[in-house]
């Protein structure tokens, strides 16, 4: 009976010790884990941050020319001096802002535009993206 006392606590020794070296392996892990989630978030706000940089807003702005109006050169150059430049395809010319904008920000644009388009009599389409 002693022998099989000093064996079970033997035993209960043994265990206590795995037990002891399972914690630290699980604490280990536990760090290993919380590491890994630490570098997935970084991971997703660097990936935020380059959508938020790749999403720099471009105003395009395209034009419709009467003979009641200004010529296209001298448009040309006001929309220019506005900032604009000229651009071939579905948009006559591009604002680029170079970093992402405020609404209000849009809105003194849009206000130039529109107070000098006027002046010169040409219609135009204001398109932000």
């Amino acid at each position: 009976m002693n022998h099989e006392l000093e064996e079970l606590q033997k035993q209960k020794g043994q265990l206590q010790s795995k037990l002891q070296s399972v914690k630290a392996d699980e604490l280990s892990l536990n760090e290993r884990v919380k590491k890994i989630e630490l570098k997935l978030e970084a991971k997703e706000l660097d990936e935020k941050v380059k959508e938020l940089r790749e999403a720099v807003t471009k105003t395009y702005l395209r034009l419709w020319f009467s003979t009641e109006g200004a010529s296209p050169t001298s448009v040309l150059v006001k929309l220019q001096e506005l900032g604009f430049k000229p651009t071939s395809g579905q948009h006559d010319f591009v604002y680029d802002w170079g970093r992402p904008i405020k609404l209000d920000e849009l809105f003194e644009l849009g206000n130039q535009v529109h107070k000098e388009l006027k002046r010169m009599k040409v219609l135009y389409r204001l398109e932000t993206e």
